[in-house]
């Protein structure tokens, strides 16, 4: 994923779709969970309706995946109103024509299109002023556990898990791609967001831990107020 793309700018930019009516995504520079400036995403309810998107991305283009390894989705949200949009935090499965052909549940191993870690953030995240990182996991294909990974759940700053996600999932044989997805959806009264740093690790040894990345920002790299996801160097590897 290349959040480079980011710019001071509203609703789509390069590669990163935006969900909702226009002007419901907004960028611009802010303060990141350590207080340093970057760009931040805002999803903020402009219309009436309920039932619809409110801001946020899909993708476009889609990151190549390895299937033999454990891959790890993030994103920092921060609740700024308490409007009831839910926040819905997922992931797509793609094959080498770049066709959804989904993911598979890993409680039953079941494959479905339309994948969320957690589709109902309006409970998860009542907390307002305060981020919080939202992880999910996609397993290997083969993968032949039913319980989801213990790094999985919307964690606090200071490494306590706030809230329970809904689902892990693992890859299909068919699976080369994955998409990152994160958004409000149903807001019936004005509901703001916002989200910085979303990512995709692939568990392969070089991924920052899950404490590296709630404690440092060094691990979300930055430059120029653009943002990069790259992999990062590190020992302490969890692997469920």
């Amino acid at each position: 994923m290349n959040i480079n793309e980011w710019t001071v700018s509203n609703d789509t930019v390069g590669t990163w779709q935006h969900y909702g009516v226009a002007g419901e995504s907004t960028r611009y520079i802010g303060q990141d969970p350590w207080l340093n400036s970057t760009i931040l995403w805002e999803s903020n309810k402009t219309d009436s309706t309920g039932g619809t998107y409110e801001g946020g991305w899909g993708q476009s283009a889609h990151p190549t995946i390895d299937i033999n390894h454990l891959h790890r989705n993030s994103v920092w949200i921060y609740r700024i109103t308490a409007g009831v949009g839910r926040f819905l935090f997922g992931v797509n499965g793609y094959n080498t024509a770049n066709t959804e052909v989904g993911l598979a549940r890993i409680t039953d191993s079941v494959t479905e299109t339309n994948n969320y870690f957690t589709s109902d953030g309006s409970r998860n995240i009542t907390q307002q002023g305060s981020w919080l990182l939202a992880v999910g996991h996609v397993y290997p294909y083969g993968h032949t556990g039913t319980t989801m990974h213990v790094d999985s759940g919307i964690w606090s700053m200071n490494g306590t898990k706030y809230a329970s996600t809904t689902a892990d999932y693992k890859f299909i044989s068919t699976s080369t791609r994955m998409s990152h997805r994160a958004f409000i959806y149903d807001g019936l009264e004005p509901s703001r967001y916002i989200f910085v740093y979303p990512r995709i690790d692939c568990c392969d040894g070089t991924q920052p831990t899950l404490q590296q990345l709630l404690r440092h920002q060094t691990f979300h790299a930055t430059m120029n107020f653009g943002l990069y996801n790259l992999a990062i160097q590190c020992k302490d590897v969890v692997y469920n």
